[in-house]
């Protein structure tokens, strides 16, 4: 038996109380929506640290996936605390057996105005196309 996993770690630096404040109470907002509609939903595993350098940090880590609500809520985030700002993540896919098609990863690019997703799938299927002459 082969176990798949979505290896991921990233941090929000320099973070304030307010904006902390915020994480917390949106994170269990949905989580609890979610438990109650039977809706899946992961924001991922995340834990506020201390950092000499970057202030309070929110670090997101995990074995596990998250679903595409973590960049509603980094957009949701953005638009009310760092208009300006952005947050950008990357994940791999990995498996514990030599299988086909079961490594791989992506990145994601959020700002308060959109979030852009891409998957080495995507980037292989769309390089294939082109390689062939084909519409992408």
């Amino acid at each position: 038996m082969a176990d798949y996993h979505m290896q991921y770690s990233f941090q929000i630096e320099n973070l304030t109380p307010k904006e902390v404040e915020w994480f917390d109470a949106y994170t269990t907002r949905v989580e609890e929506a979610a438990e109650e509609s039977d809706e899946y939903v992961s924001l991922g595993e995340s834990e506020v640290q201390q950092d000499k350098d970057l202030g309070t940090v929110l670090w997101f880590h995990g074995y596990e996936d998250f679903s595409d609500d973590i960049s509603d809520m980094f957009q949701t985030f953005l638009k009310e605390h760092r208009p300006d700002g952005y947050i950008a993540f990357q994940w791999a896919n990995t498996c514990t057996k030599d299988r086909l098609d079961a490594f791989g990863g992506g990145a994601c690019f959020v700002t308060a105005e959109k979030a852009v997703w891409h998957g080495t799938s995507q980037f292989i299927h769309e390089k294939k196309k082109a390689f062939n002459n084909e519409s992408v």
